[in-house]
């Protein structure tokens, strides 16, 4: 019996340390790796799913703590959105809502650059009349004109 309490107390605390450790890894480093972005627009805010990879310690610390242990990271790739908001947070994907992206003028949007916080794989960017744009290996949106 006090060899399986020893062990249960061990390993409690490897995964205390590891996630000790790997708190400060994931505060700081690439430990997410955005494979996918779409911003779909509902009148001019955008609707912005982001599809992801997390590393080994960052999903143990996600399975310890809980989802909101990311939400520094998602945060700071959006930090440059007027009032973005995480709605949903997962292992592989978050959805995020920024207000007054897209600009209306005339029979034209207008989409201001933004830097984001991280490199994406893929930038998809679908306008309300569903006209899609496609962009590899960006950190930032870039300023766009479109005209329908």
């Amino acid at each position: 019996m006090k060899l399986e309490q020893a062990l249960a107390i061990s390993m409690g605390l490897f995964l205390v340390t590891m996630s000790v450790a790997s708190a400060g890894e994931v505060q700081g480093s690439n430990y997410i790796h955005i494979e996918n972005m779409t911003m779909r627009f509902d009148g001019s805010d955008a609707n912005i799913t982001v599809e992801y990879r997390l590393d080994f310690f960052a999903k143990l610390y996600m399975l310890l703590f809980g989802p909101k242990v990311i939400e520094p990271k998602l945060e700071g790739i959006f930090a440059e959105f007027e009032n973005a908001t995480i709605k949903e947070i997962s292992q592989e994907k978050a959805v995020i809502v920024a207000v007054n992206v897209l600009v209306y003028e005339g029979e034209t949007y207008h989409i201001n650059p933004y830097k984001l916080g991280q490199e994406v794989d893929i930038l998809v960017i679908v306008f309300p009349d569903n006209h899609t744009i496609t962009f590899n290996d960006r950190n930032t949106v870039p300023s766009i004109t479109y005209s329908y």
